[in-house]
């Protein structure tokens, strides 16, 4: 408490400067001059003694006259400017160093007083007052507080019971312009040195101090006098009792000046606080009279005379460096619910109110009050979740300077970990604030009886609802990383059983408070229910009920699907963890990471007891958007901590898009067909059904359901599955044959219908590429010679060449030649007499490039900037390979270069005989039937590819198993290395042919015959399906199913080549015509991203 004052009758000696200019003990000994008073000749003195009742001393004399710049400025004040300081008695006694008097100073003259002072406030000019611009403010004196508040506070009209009061103010407004008083007084403060984020918390628990001090001492009070203890909510109405003496109810509403809370405070030059220039003005007219009086301890100065002058805390243990502000805040009980939560509305009312009004109403209003305190302690506890969560950031800040409790996270983890639990609790909590300030405020202006609430639930339901569904569809996800972090962390365990026995907490767990959110939501449609039961039809606020309801529906749809959608991302992690293959060879990489990958049903499966079991063995069937895994729970094993959850599988799962079923109505084998004991105890009947591996029949699972329901819903997991998966992939298929391949119709036994037999023979080989106007065109070499047209209209297809036996074809863009390998012979052909374009003469004599039927096989590539070409031809034992680069004719400005031959480069040789080479920048892959080469025209020596050699032997017993496995090619992975492709599945392998990533090692789910690279994925192709996987990381993309399938295009070159444009892939299969007859047919995969070609 503040000391008694001085006694009045003190002399005219023994009056105290300090206590007139606010003048600290530290300030040195020239200070500014007292404020002076011009004498009225018409205005009587305040006192009949001629002693101030306010400051205990007397008047002092006249001042000379001051100039007319001082003048404007007294005269702009609406009364004269008075001391914001204590008194003599409370000053010199609030201190342990009292100062010694000084006399006054002369007074100042004309030429020594400056005329005006402008602040550094921006657009903000306010002359000099000199009285209080040298007067030191110590917001520890309650006075000091309530003077500059009553200037400070806006004021408006407010409604309370159906009343206005035109100068109310709030709670949350008294407090909010306390709070923002401290912090601007802490951060001018030379004797406070506080963190940003802590200030914000200790500034309004202190704040919410002084109101409560302020309404102790009725400085402040309830608009209608009742007596409630303050709250920081904005349920109350106050008023000044200055405000409710000097006005009445008509006066208009008093905001504070414009850019008083910008800054309200300056820091002196001897280590004091004193009011700024705008706040000095405003406070000269504040009523100085019945002031409240007291100390607020933690806002006190040290008493140690060499604080100020160091860094940091000093000796003492109270001093206010140390963070005293904080301690005084923490030590303070914290409300619980219980202590806020009344009872029941009609408890709350007068009886005779209660008993005047119809029972229906009493329940409606009951229902409303009963809505607004669950609402009140809904709030309550997401502001526990925000303590929570800055108790844990401050534990990590403390732990970091070095004190002895370690944090439970720091870093990236801590905030990983913020953001995943607590990051949308905070746009949460200021939505569901705002709610509670409009009910509240809904309640005082209508109170005792509430009539409409439903406007400001639909208004508060449409604000919120991004933030309210995120918080809930994100909730799955929050409680998971919860757990799973405390799980593992011990400190964070010690941390949350802290937060558990906390008071405010009533002994419930973190998570149960982060469910909070969710359980409310849902709670919203049963409150507004019991609202409307209790409302008559023709009240307003029944259709308003009913449109508030409809939107916490359709809230809580929208979060339901965002839970279903998480929780399933959940579950397929959890699967990621628990799936493991019993064996190296049935393993696959199940994607289960895919942000798209879906679980169709998942359901304990039985299998039938072997030769070697004697019991049903209980299965887990999984059925995903990609794969079917049949995997059996790890038995319990009391040595291995790990063991239970785990599912291995021993079969390899089979892909959706290869997946057939049947068996559903097979009959069911009951208790006869086996032994009593061998079935599980809860199970009556077994009932069977099939499932097995579309290009593998020998693969056949054969699994036995619990009940006829579980079997019925595997048949229609089955087929959902089934018919939602096949077009989805990179490649769409594109026709670009049409009828023209069709045979003609002949009678059974003839010649031409045994020839027509074989017309899928007929069809070798595609090339693609781009003409001189940038259209896509197709070539189809077949065995009776060449078609060309265009890719998506096979209406354009036209002969032109007429040669026999074509296996291979390609075109050689940058000299317009289009070779062709027909009877083991190598021609080039002129595109331009092919296809004419009308922008250059043809060469109709064609180029031949080696000798008749010599050459098995060709490809092109580019070396140093330059095409090349590079043949085989084969002999007894070995194949002999040459490269050759074309020679061309010189260019002039009438003629380009035109191709007149082929120069050979190199020859080498492969035995016992190559079957495909492809061309890459700097070295030639030659693949054999039992391994892939590589060959240097610089070192011109072959190179096992991969390395016979592994660096390890985990590399070399994974390369032992592909040794019956035959190559196929191999193609580069832009930073991957390479992708070598054997009929049985692919490796990686690095430019040195050492394996590189073996855990993406990958089996075709059908052996291969062909493959491609095309666009980053490689396509493998036999004679059911064609399947496309991604190149980088092996997952299974697509598959294409067709009968008497092969795949067409070559890929010549080991990246995509410049020389066409990059290869079209192509397929031909067999369809049947309209007249029902098998019909081979062309079809290029083009990227569904193309548009057009």
């Amino acid at each position: 408490m503040e000391l008694p004052r001085q006694s009045s009758q003190a002399s005219d000696s023994s009056w105290d400067v300090d206590d007139m200019i606010g003048v600290s003990s530290h300030a040195p000994t020239q200070v500014l001059p007292p404020p002076y008073e011009p004498p009225s000749p018409t205005t009587p003195s305040p006192t009949s003694s001629g002693v101030s009742w306010r400051t205990g001393v007397r008047p002092l004399p006249s001042a000379p006259r001051r100039p007319s710049a001082w003048e404007r400025a007294s005269s702009s004040l609406d009364t004269p400017p008075r001391c914001l300081s204590e008194d003599a008695s409370s000053c010199s006694r609030s201190r342990l160093r009292e100062p010694l008097p000084r006399p006054p100073s002369p007074a100042p003259s004309e030429e020594t007083m400056p005329p005006s002072y402008v602040h550094a406030t921006p657009n903000v000019s306010v002359p000099l007052v000199p009285s209080l611009l040298s007067t030191s403010t110590d917001l520890a004196r309650l006075s000091h507080v309530a003077q500059l508040l009553s200037c400070v506070i806006p004021r408006q009209p407010l409604i309370k019971g159906s009343v206005i009061y035109p100068l109310g103010f709030t709670g949350r407004t008294l407090v909010s312009t306390l709070a923002d008083m401290l912090s601007q007084y802490v951060h001018v403060s030379p004797g406070f040195v506080m963190c940003e984020s802590l200030l914000l918390h200790a500034a309004r628990s202190l704040a919410l101090s002084m109101a409560r001090s302020l309404q102790t001492q009725l400085y402040l009070h309830e608009a209608d006098w009742e007596d409630h203890p303050m709250s920081d909510d904005v349920g109350g109405v106050y008023m000044l009792y200055s405000d409710r003496v000097h006005t009445d109810k008509t006066t208009p509403a008093q905001v504070a000046m414009p850019g008083l809370s910008a800054e309200l405070f300056v820091s002196t030059p001897w280590n004091t606080i004193a009011l700024s220039p705008v706040a000095a003005a405003a406070a000269a007219s504040a009523p100085s009279h019945d002031l409240p009086t007291g100390l607020f301890t933690p806002l006190t100065r040290c008493y140690s005379p060499t604080c100020s002058h160091t860094e940091g805390a000093c000796y003492a243990p109270s001093c206010p460096r140390t963070n005293r502000m904080l301690l005084c805040v923490a030590e303070e009980p914290r409300e619980t619910v219980d202590t806020v939560v009344a009872a029941a509305w009609v408890e709350t009312v007068p009886a005779a109110l209660a008993a005047s009004l119809p029972r229906e109403e009493v329940k409606r209003q009951n229902a409303i009050y009963e809505f607004v305190q669950k609402e009140e302690a809904f709030l309550h506890d997401l502001g526990l979740l925000r303590q929570w969560e800055e108790r844990l950031c401050q534990r990590s800040t403390q732990a970091s300077v070095g004190l002895l409790e370690d944090a439970p996270l720091r870093g990236e983890a801590l905030e990983s970990f913020v953001r995943d639990v607590f990051g949308l609790v905070a746009p949460l909590q200021g939505h569901i604030q705002a709610f509670v300030d409009r009910l509240l405020e809904r309640q005082r202006e209508e109170a005792p009886v509430v009539q409409h609430i439903a406007d400001v639930f639909v208004r508060a339901a449409l604000e919120w609802s991004n933030a309210y569904t995120e918080y809930v569809v994100h909730y799955p996800l929050a409680l998971a990383r919860f757990k799973a972090e405390v799980a593992g962390n011990a400190r964070l365990r010690h941390f949350v059983e802290d937060c558990r026995r906390d008071p405010a907490a009533q002994r419930h767990a973190l998570d149960q408070f982060l469910f909070r959110p969710p359980a409310r939501l849902q709670r919203y449609h049963l409150h507004l229910e019991s609202i409307a039961k209790y409302t008559p039809p023709d009240h307003e606020d029944t259709e308003t009920i009913t449109l508030a309801m409809s939107i916490i529906d359709e809230q809580c749809r929208r979060a339901q699907t965002g839970v279903e959608e998480n929780e399933m991302q959940l579950r397929l992690r959890h699967l990621a963890s628990q799936l493991e293959p019993k064996r190296s060879d049935v393993l696959v990489d199940l994607n289960l990471w895919h942000p798209q990958r879906r679980i169709h049903l998942e359901t304990p499966l039985f299998r039938w007891p072997d030769n070697f079991e004697f019991e049903w063995t209980e299965m887990r069937g999984i059925l995903l958007d990609n794969y079917m895994v049949l995997a059996k729970p790890r038995p319990e094993d009391e040595g291995a901590q790990d063991a239970p959850g785990r599912l291995v599988y021993s079969k390899r799962p089979i892909p959706v898009a290869c997946l057939d079923a049947g068996g559903f109505h097979d009959t069911p084998v009951g208790r006869s067909s086996v032994g009593r004991r061998l079935l599980p105890t809860d199970v009556h009947g077994m009932y069977p059904f099939s499932v097995w591996h579309r290009f593998r029949p020998a693969q056949v699972w054969t699994m036995y359901a619990p009940s006829e329901e579980v079997r019925q819903a595997w048949r229609h997991a089955l087929s959902q599955a089934a018919t939602s998966d096949p077009a989805a992939g990179p490649f769409m298929r594109c026709d670009c044959s049409g009828d023209v391949f069709r045979p003609p119709i002949a009678s059974p036994g003839t010649m031409l219908a045994w020839r027509d037999s074989s017309g899928m023979a007929d069809i070798t080989c595609t090339a693609s590429w781009r003409g001189p106007s940038g259209e896509a065109l197709l070539a189809i070499g077949t065995a009776e010679g060449v078609w060309i047209g265009h890719p998506a209209r096979p209406t354009t297809l036209r002969k032109v060449l007429h040669v026999r036996h074509v296996t291979q074809c390609a075109v050689l863009a940058p000299y317009h030649r289009f070779l062709v390998l027909a009877d083991r012979t190598l021609i080039a052909y002129d595109l331009e007499a092919l296809v004419p374009s009308g922008t250059r003469v043809p060469s109709l004599a064609p180029l031949r490039l080696s000798n008749a039927r010599e050459v098995q096989f060709f490809a092109l590539g580019e070396l140093d900037g330059r095409p090349y070409l590079v043949y085989a031809k084969r002999k007894a034992t070995e194949t002999s390979v040459r490269v050759m680069v074309p020679v061309a004719s010189v260019a002039s400005d009438r003629h380009p270069a035109a191709l007149t031959g082929f120069h050979l480069l190199h020859k080498f040789y492969v035995y016992p005989e190559a079957t495909h080479i492809q061309c890459s920048a700097r070295v030639l892959l030659v693949t054999t039937a039992r391994a892939v080469f590589t060959y240097s025209l610089e070192e011109q020596e072959l190179v096992p590819f991969p390395a016979v050699r592994q660096r390890d032997e985990r590399r070399q017993a994974l390369l032992r198993q592909w040794d019956s496995a035959h190559p196929l090619g191999a193609f580069a992975v832009p930073d991957m290395g390479w992708l070598v492709c054997y009929d049985r599945g692919c490796l990686y392998v690095d430019a040195d042919g050492q394996l590189a990533q073996a855990e993406k090692a990958f089996t075709w789910e059908a052996p291969a015959q062909r493959v491609l690279f095309h666009d980053g994925y490689v396509l493998a192709g036999c004679a059911s399906c064609v399947e496309v996987r991604e190149a980088r990381t092996g997952h299974l993309a697509q598959i294409l199913a067709a009968r008497d399938l092969r795949l067409l295009s070559r890929q010549d070159a080991a990246t995509e080549p410049q020389l066409s444009a990059g290869p079209l892939p192509a397929l031909v299969e067999l369809r049947k015509s309209a007249e029902r007859r098998d019909m081979p047919r062309v079809v290029a995969l083009m990227p569904r991203d193309t548009q057009s070609m």
